[in-house]
C-alpha cells in the first residue's frame, strides 16, 4: 500500500520536497506543510476504524505524517469535553463545552504535535564525544552515534544530523548521509543551525558568522560583532544575536552582507522566529521582545 504522505509542500509557491527534517522552502523561504495523498488515506480509514482505535491521538494515525506501525504512545490527546454551565449561562447559551487539555501528559495541547514530531525524528543532544537521539516523552535513548572529539552544538538539517565539534573546529555530518567534514575558522563554536540552503555557525576567536554549503563542502565567513551567539533563520535573512553589542543583526544568506542592525534589551541571549516576527530573550532585563518583522527583500 502506498504512502499517505506525498512530501512537504511550500504554502507560498507550491514547491514539493521529500518528507525530511526541513522547514523552509529553498525557492522562496516560505513555510512547509505536509502534503497528503487523500486517495490513499480514504482507502485506509473509516469512522468505525477511528472509533476502534486507542484512546489517544494515535487513533488518527492514518491522518498523521507517521510511517510504519511502531510509535511511542505518551497518552496525549483524546481529552474530554466538559460542559461549562456557568460560562454558558453568562453567554446566554445552553450547550457550551470546554476541551480539558490539562489531562495531557504535560497539561498542554502542545503534547499532540510534540508526540508526533518526537516519534518521527526524536531529539538529538550532544553528550561529550557522542550524540544521542532521545524520545522526549520517555527520556529513553533510542540511538547513539560516536563523534571523534567533543561536541559543542547539534543541528538537524535536510534529514541529517550535524555537529559542531572542537579540536579542530569542524562541522560534521554524523547521521543521515555520507560522512562529511568541513574545517572552519575559529577556536570556539557558539551556535549551529541549518536553513536557506546552508549550515550556519557562530564562532569565537575570531568572531565570525560561518556559512557552509553541504554540497560543495566550502565555507565563507563574515565578521558580525564582538560576541556573536544565537541564530534565527527567516525568509531571506539570517539573524545573529550579539550580547556584546546588545544587538541582533540580519545578514543576507546569499551575499553575507549586513541588511540591518537592531538594538535589543540588555544581554540578549536566545532568538527565534515564526512566519512574521523575530523574537529575542534578554537575561539582563528578563524580557522577551519582538525586534523585527521577518521579511524577504
Amino acid at each position: 500500500m502506498g504512502s499517505s504522505v506525498k512530501g512537504l509542500q511550500c504554502r507560498e509557491c507550491g514547491e514539493l520536497y521529500p518528507a525530511q527534517a526541513i522547514h523552509v522552502c529553498e525557492m522562496c523561504f516560505g513555510p512547509l506543510e505536509v502534503a497528503y495523498d487523500y486517495d490513499v488515506i480514504g482507502n485506509r480509514i473509516s469512522r468505525a476504524s477511528i472509533a476502534a482505535g486507542p484512546a489517544s491521538l494515535w487513533r488518527y494515525k492514518p491522518l498523521l505524517p507517521i510511517e510504519g506501525d511502531r510509535y511511542v504512545d505518551s497518552q496525549a490527546g483524546f481529552t474530554p469535553l466538559v460542559r461549562a454551565h456557568n460560562l454558558g449561562k453568562a453567554l446566554g447559551l445552553n450547550n457550551v463545552y470546554v476541551k480539558n487539555d490539562t489531562v495531557n501528559p504535560t497539561f498542554s495541547f502542545k503534547d499532540r504535535p510534540v508526540s508526533i514530531a518526537s516519534d518521527k525524528r526524536g531529539v538529538w543532544v550532544g553528550m561529550s564525544s557522542r550524540v544521542a537521539r532521545l524520545h522526549p516523552a520517555t527520556g529513553r535513548i533510542r540511538e547513539v552515534v560516536p563523534v571523534s572529539s567533543p561536541v559543542e552544538r547539534v543541528a538537524v538539517y535536510h534529514g541529517a544530523v550535524w555537529v559542531l565539534r572542537k579540536d579542530p573546529l569542524t562541522i560534521e555530518r554524523v547521521h543521515g548521509g555520507d560522512e562529511m567534514r568541513v574545517r572552519i575558522p575559529g577556536d570556539k563554536g557558539v551556535y549551529l543551525a541549518g536553513g536557506a540552503g546552508s549550515l550556519w555557525a557562530t564562532v569565537r576567536d575570531p568572531e565570525r558568522l560561518v556559512r557552509v554549503d553541504p554540497e560543495s563542502q566550502q565555507y565563507a565567513s563574515v565578521a558580525v560583532g564582538p560576541s556573536p551567539g544565537w541564530l534565527a533563520l527567516t525568509r531571506g535573512r539570517v539573524w545573529v544575536v550579539d550580547n556584546g553589542s546588545n544587538t541582533i543583526t540580519s545578514v543576507d544568506p546569499r551575499t553575507l552582507r549586513t541588511r540591518e542592525e537592531v538594538r535589543v534589551p540588555l544581554n540578549p541571549y536566545a532568538a527565534t522566529s515564526d512566519e512574521r516576527d523575530v523574537w529575542v530573550t534578554s537575561t539582563g532585563d528578563h524580557v522577551v521582545a519582538r525586534v523585527a518583522r521577518a521579511r524577504a527583500d
